[in-house]
């Protein structure tokens, strides 16, 4: 992609911790000249990123302009300074993307507390009577996963992202940190991030992990794929011959696992004459528009 520019923002409220970072990219650039091509551009701004998506959505809206294809990762300390209307107009463009770390701990603490009405609102974009309106005030994992579903929704329905993943951190207590939750409007971009989760390495005894029908499913090289073979035998069972696109864009959207975890799945199945396929290779299942399986 050498015709392409690449612009990196670095958004820093910290003015010493803004000037480590633009020390460290200067020595980066430095040391290691042949990987920082002229097409890549980096700029290390000292201030919220609240204040520069406005500045830079606000610029673009006076000159008619769209922002250029983006991906963002908001990472704030806590829960202010990133909200939903913020994020839904400087991402507004059909090729930008966000990434979100969602400091759920921090937000369970305090979304009912008085005086913090106007930072839950802001997060939101709904009053935090409305959050926590379906709720039923079980504590613990379940209000957890009951503000992430809503954070969720909420970017389906205010920012209009297509489709919401969440991807768990859990410590080494096995309590949930925090969610990292994309957005995307493409197929290939949830594809692409549960890639990237799936060969990330957390480390420090920390885990990235999903759900699927009240399992934990962890992110590692070898997961247990029995809750998957489960979820493709209820979801398609008695259903007919079913295309292989169909069964993996379910994989996709509603479990937390990947394509490749598709195949081992399917094939495990195959062996325990629990599917039938019909293909014209002699092994696989490739998304050709001609392999179909069917679920006994």
């Amino acid at each position: 992609m050498s015709s392409c520019n690449f612009q990196f923002y670095f958004i820093e409220k910290n003015k010493e911790n803004a000037e480590s970072l633009a020390d460290t990219i200067d020595r980066f650039r430095k040391n290691e000249a042949s990987l920082v091509t002229e097409n890549v551009k980096t700029v290390v701004i000292n201030d919220t990123f609240e204040n520069v998506a406005r500045e830079i959505t606000d610029d673009l809206t006076s000159r008619g302009k769209r922002l250029a294809p983006t991906f963002a990762f908001i990472d704030p300390f806590g829960y202010t300074g990133l909200s939903m209307a913020t994020i839904a107009d400087l991402l507004r463009d059909s090729k930008s993307e966000v990434l979100i770390n969602f400091m759920v701990g921090h937000v369970q603490r305090f979304v009912e507390r008085p005086g913090q009405e106007n930072a839950i609102q802001s997060l939101f974009g709904l009053p935090p009577d409305e959050v926590m309106a379906d709720y039923d005030g079980t504590p613990g994992a379940a209000r957890i996963a009951h503000l992430r579903d809503v954070y969720a929704k909420q970017l389906k329905n205010v920012a209009k992202f297509t489709f919401v993943s969440s991807f768990e951190m859990r410590n080494s207590s096995g309590n949930v940190s925090y969610y990292l939750i994309h957005g995307t409007r493409h197929y290939e971009g949830v594809k692409t991030i549960k890639e990237a989760m799936w060969k990330l390495d957390p480390g420090s005894g920390r885990v990235f992990a999903d759900r699927l029908a009240g399992q934990s499913i962890l992110f590692t090289p070898d997961p247990d794929i029995e809750p998957l073979k489960d979820a493709l035998s209820t979801r398609f069972r008695d259903m007919g011959p079913i295309f292989a696109e169909i069964i993996e864009e379910f994989v996709i959207l509603e479990t937390p696992f990947r394509e490749t975890h598709m195949t081992s799945a399917l094939r495990e199945l195959e062996r325990a004459h629990k599917i039938t396929v019909i293909r014209k290779a002699k092994s696989g299942y490739k998304r050709d528009g001609q392999t179909t399986i069917n679920f006994l």
